[in-house]
């Protein structure tokens, strides 16, 4: 069972987000991470973007660039799944729960 307390019910944190973080902390720019991480400036601006996900290719470039551990990456990308499907959930339920509050019963 999902522990909701777990659910900050914000948007749900794509990996690419933490990447950029990352590059700021380091003083990087996307440029730099493509060059030493031997991905195509396009495929690590749409994974920064939120456009693609972070797949094994992708997280063993970065832990190589990086040094940040390619599960690390693996398990954000699963986290980032996980959230969107809860929050998906959550809204059907709500709109369930909306629609049967507001149906006019037959006769």
């Amino acid at each position: 069972m999902i522990d909701e307390r777990l659910h900050l019910y914000g948007a749900p944190t794509h990996p690419g987000d933490l990447i950029t973080d990352e590059l700021e902390e380091r003083g990087m720019t996307v440029s730099e991470l493509a060059a030493k991480s031997k991905l195509p400036v396009a495929l690590l601006s749409d994974v920064i973007a939120g456009r693609k996900d972070v797949d094994i290719d992708i997280a063993m470039a970065l832990k190589n660039a990086l040094g940040i551990d390619a599960d690390y990456w693996l398990r954000l990308q699963e986290s980032y799944y996980e959230e969107v499907e809860y929050q998906a959930a959550q809204k059907k339920s709500k709109i369930k729960e909306w629609l049967k509050a507001t149906v006019i019963p037959n006769g």
